[in-house]
């Protein structure tokens, strides 16, 4: 069964994640087909097409300095105003605007608390108002500059440990970088699906990941302290994640059944690196069985990257599984497999979790228990199903089942086992 066929049978469709020409929402064309993305995609609403970012860490002060030179595309109404969020620690010193060759004025205010920030933030709300109004279709570029401090120190997870991770909205500090999605650590417009550039320096020592492939590394300057790394994002992503630790890597090339070069990297801690060797393989196994029945593999990279808290973590092109599951060899089918399917389901695939979440459902079926029929292991196949069913008994009493249509994300074992 191909993905396709999978989306359309879970309902994604429905939910406006792909058209029945198999198109990502938005418009834009899936990296899987073999191309690359054919323009910008067609907008009902205003939303950022592309960030090209550069950003400074330093992590003994959890401090960030960023710049941001975006494009926009106007939807079908001009616009003469703009809320963006934006982390609230995190202040702008500059915005410039420019739209068909030609400066704009612009000013800005920044809102905070949650009456303020746009729906679905955490954050503040950067009001920028255009002195002219632009034209529905046209693009706007917005250039940012600001700076701040990223630091929410990772705390135990209050419900299941290994299905939500240590709970922290983002960290920059000497234990490690995480800036995800909430941590709102770049401007955005809800509902935007944009590519990247991002240039990151950090300190000599350190390495960053990201979506996408890594274009080059360099020691920023002679004499300095510090490496910076350029990324390139092609595929259209709802947001960045930007991961950075003092890392060990290892990669091998690994080929689908087209001829396209895969690579298969790790970036552990120096003292777990002895293991880089068995997460290449495992990743080449499940990469190899799962290409066969969902396509080509989605993006340019598959990494397992070591996280400094307690984590089980899927993003385009890469997983980040904290030191306690790297350690305990995590290559099993329901593990590394399971983080391997949301490739395609969920990092490719996009879900609106309020039309209910068949992502989970999905990569769980494939992973946990259709490998093992894939690789010929019926018995493995029957146990898992087992499993499930005892998980189901033990776990979901009458009273609190709920239809799976109803199932958006887990937070216990009931809802781990529906």
């Amino acid at each position: 069964m191909t993905l396709f066929r999978l989306a359309r049978a879970a309902g994604l469709f429905a939910a406006g994640v792909l058209s029945s020409a198999g198109f990502l929402q938005g418009g834009a064309a899936p990296a899987w087909a073999g191309t690359e993305p054919a323009g910008p995609p067609r907008l009902e609403g205003t939303a950022v097409l592309s960030h090209a970012l550069s950003i400074d860490l330093f992590p003994e002060t959890h401090r960030l300095i960023a710049a941001d030179r975006m494009t926009v595309g106007i939807g079908t109404r001009s616009v003469e105003q703009l809320a963006f969020s934006l982390a609230s620690s995190l202040h702008v010193r500059q915005i410039r605007a420019t739209s068909d060759s030609q400066p704009i004025d612009v000013t800005w205010t920044a809102e905070s608390g949650a009456a303020a920030a746009p729906h679905g933030s955490q954050g503040q709300r950067v009001l920028v108002r255009l002195a002219r109004p632009i034209p529905s279709g046209r693009t706007l570029m917005l250039e940012w500059r600001y700076d701040g401090i990223v630091n929410d120190p990772p705390r135990e997870p209050r419900h299941l440990r290994f299905v939500i991770p240590s709970e922290t909205a983002g960290h920059i500090g000497p234990e490690g970088v995480y800036l995800s999605g909430e941590t709102e650590w770049y401007p955005d417009l809800a509902g935007s699906l944009a590519i990247f550039q991002i240039s990151v320096t950090t300190p000599r020592g350190w390495v960053a990941v990201t979506h996408g492939r890594e274009v080059s590394r360099r020691e920023a300057g002679i004499g300095t302290e510090s490496v910076t790394a350029e990324w390139e994002v092609a595929e259209r992503t709802e947001a960045l994640t930007l991961v950075a630790n003092r890392f060990t890597t290892s990669q091998r090339e690994w080929r689908d059944r087209g001829g396209r070069a895969i690579r298969i990297m790790t970036y552990l801690f120096p003292e777990d690196a002895h293991l880089a060797e068995e997460y290449l393989d495992a990743s080449a196994r499940y990469l190899e069985a799962y290409s066969k029945i969902l396509g080509p593999y989605p993006f340019p990279k598959f990494a397992v990257v070591e996280n400094f808290f307690a984590s089980g973590l899927g993003f385009p092109s890469f997983t980040l599984l904290g030191s306690g599951v790297i350690k305990r060899h995590y290559v099993q089918p329901y593990a590394l497999g399971h983080e391997i399917v949301h490739s395609w389901i969920g990092n490719a695939v996009f879900n609106r979790t309020e039309a209910g979440n068949w992502v989970e459902g999905l990569t769980t079926y494939l992973a946990n228990y259709y490998y093992h029929e894939l690789t010929g292991k019926t018995e493995e196949a029957a146990r898992e199903r087992r499993l499930m069913l005892y998980g189901y008994a033990v776990h979901v009493r009458p009273e609190h089942d709920y239809p799976v249509g109803s199932f958006t994300r887990k937070t216990d074992e009931k809802d781990n086992a529906i």
